[in-house]
This record gives C-alpha cells, sequence and structure tokens, in this order.
C-alpha cells in the first residue's frame, strides 16, 4: 500500500497511515542509538578530560536532536493510532443507532398497522379508543416518522364517524388527538367535507386538517374564532354564525351564509349580497373591496347599522350606506 491514504471529502488533505508513523519511529530509534553508541565511543576514547568535555559538548546537540526526532515519531504515531480507534468507535456506533432506528421504524410501522386496524372496526368504540390511542403514540414520536400517516388515520375516522351520535365519545377522542398533533405544528393530508340538514347542530372545529367544507349547522363565536385563527382553507356553505367576529381571509369563503349578530370589522364587498346579515355591527369596518350588489339582492338582510359617527369604509357606496342604519351606541 502507499505510504500516503487518499483523503476524504470532508479530510483537508492526504494523512500518513499509523504504520508508517511506527515505522519511522522505530528506525530514527536504531538510527539514534547507532549513533549514540558511535558518539558514546568517540567522546570517551578522548585523550586528556579536557577533550573529552570538548567532543561531549559537541556532541550533546546532535543527540538531543535525534531523542526529539525518535519522541516525535513515537507521538505522531500513537496520535494517529488513537484517532484511528476512535473513528472505529464512531463508526460501530453510528451503525448501531442505524440499527437501532431501523428496528425502531419496524415497530412504529408495527403499531401504525394495529392502529389502522382497530380504527377501522367502527361499530365497536372500545377498540376505536384503543386504537386511537395505539395512533397517539405515533404522533408524540419526536422524530415524527409516521405521525402524518397517524393523522391521515385518525382524519378519516373523524370523516366517517362526526354524524354517528353513538359514536361521540370515540369522535371526541379522535379530534383531541388532532389537537394534541396540531400543537405540535402537525398537519394531516386530509380534508373532510362536513355535512348536517340540522340548521342547529353546533360545529366542533377539528384541528390538523388540511382544508375543511362545513355545509350546514351553525358556528358560535368561541368556535369560530377558533377556525379562523387556523391557516387551512375553509369554505361555509350555508352556515349560520352567531355572534361571530367576522374579519376578511382569503382562505375563507363564505356562500349562503347567515351572519346573526356578528361583529363585522373587514369584510370583501363582493360577498355582501351572497349571504344574509342580520342585526350585524358594521361600525368601523373595513370594506375591503367595492360594494357591487344592490339593497334588493340582499333583501333577507335586515337590522344591520353603525354606531354613531363610525360607519364603514374604504370600499362603500350608496347602496350599502341605505343598508344600514345609523344608531346610539348602547351604554355598557
Amino acid at each position: 500500500m502507499s505510504k500516503f491514504e487518499q483523503s476524504s471529502p470532508n479530510d483537508d488533505g492526504p494523512k500518513i497511515r499509523a504504520e508508517t508513523w511506527f515505522a519511522l519511529a522505530i528506525a530514527s530509534f536504531a538510527i539514534t542509538l547507532v549513533i549514540a553508541t558511535l558518539g558514546a565511543l568517540w567522546v570517551f576514547g578522548s585523550d586528556t578530560d579536557r577533550l573529552m568535555v570538548q567532543r561531549a559538548q559537541a556532541f550533546t546537540p546532535f543527540g538531543a536532536a535525534m531523542l526529539a526526532a525518535v519522541t516525535f515519531f513515537t507521538v505522531a504515531w500513537r496520535g494517529v493510532l488513537n484517532t484511528a480507534q476512535l473513528q472505529h468507535a464512531a463508526e460501530q456506533l453510528a451503525q448501531a443507532r442505524r440499527q437501532n432506528d431501523a428496528k425502531d421504524d419496524e415497530n412504529l410501522a408495527k403499531l401504525l398497522q394495529e392502529g389502522a386496524k382497530l380504527v377501522s372496526e367502527t361499530t365497536k368504540q372500545s377498540q376505536v379508543l384503543a386504537g386511537i390511542a395505539t395512533l397517539e403514540t405515533l404522533i408524540a414520536d419526536p422524530k415524527a416518522r409516521f405521525a402524518t400517516h397517524a393523522m391521515d388515520l385518525i382524519a378519516d375516522y373523524i370523516a366517517a364517524s362526526h354524524q354517528e351520535a353513538k359514536l361521540q365519545r370515540a369522535t371526541n377522542a379522535a379530534i383531541r388527538a388532532m389537537g394534541s398533533a396540531a400543537k405540535l405544528g402537525l398537519r394531516s393530508r386530509v380534508g373532510i367535507d362536513f355535512f348536517t340538514n340540522n340548521k342547529k347542530h353546533r360545529w366542533r372545529v377539528v384541528p390538523g386538517l388540511s382544508y375543511c367544507k362545513y355545509e350546514g349547522g351553525t358556528f358560535h363565536g368561541r368556535e369560530y374564532a377558533e377556525l379562523a385563527r387556523s391557516e387551512r382553507h375553509v369554505e361555509l356553505d350555508n352556515v349560520v354564525l352567531t355572534r361571530c367576529p367576522i374579519e376578511r381571509a382569503d382562505r375563507i369563503i363564505w356562500k349562503d351564509c347567515t351572519f346573526e349578530w356578528c361583529t363585522i370589522r373587514s369584510f370583501d364587498g363582493h360577498y355582501l349580497d351572497r349571504n344574509v346579515f342580520s342585526r350585524c355591527d358594521f361600525s368601523d369596518a373595513t370594506i375591503t373591496e367595492p360594494f357591487t350588489g344592490t339593497f334588493e339582492l340582499n333583501s333577507a338582510s335586515s337590522g344591520n347599522y353603525y354606531d354613531t359617527g363610525k360607519p364603514p369604509n374604504d370600499g362603500v357606496n350608496d347602496d350599502l350606506m341605505e343598508w344600514l342604519t345609523e344608531e346610539e351606541p348602547i351604554p355598557f
């Protein structure tokens, strides 16, 4: 083999092998021993004490230099040898970690399969609860290796069970699991279309979905505020919103919705004539786009107002102002 080893991409340059340093140390020791012997014979072979001292003083620097060379080669050999041993130990540790990670992945995959099997038993609430608990273990994994897959399974279950009153307990557990995942910054790839024929059905927000659509039912202030804070795409179709703070958001679409006793802070004027407003407060509301509708198009809306001296602003026209009344604020 060559005296020099080719360096790896992370090395600064070529490196001398431990065997080479060892050979240099042995050679320097042998040479030093021979020269030291010859030097001793030369020094002690002097005819007078004065000459012996002179020869000893002349030879001392060369002897010290040779001893330094032996020491240098020996230390270098030990250093390279120790480095090689440390690298070998690090490689063994990395290999052990890779093996442990592979074993962990295998165990987590088995948990995912078991959780999916239990959750699929939609008619057996106790098994579903066990399945959700199993999937929550994957969500809590610090490396989140199967967290998204677990969330997808839980979201699919919620989509299938949210209208089943007899499965409400398991559905609630699934929503809580999605909430725990969302707090960790995780998000499912699943979106859900929620539907109900019951206008009084009060929706609960399911965190961690990629998107959601609610058709029918109602949102109250607290639930709607939670929905509005999320970063997903949301579509509301024929939903009743009661006492909700409303602000314009590009990711929220309102279609044929009814706003009751809501506080309108900002709104897209294009949506004003596509929804119904009843006793909503438009004080200092910002209409982000000009209102192009007419009072007749929005005749189902009634009782909307703004506080005295606080009319809506920006894209406001006469049709919108005729649609609102100015009222004195009620003292708290």
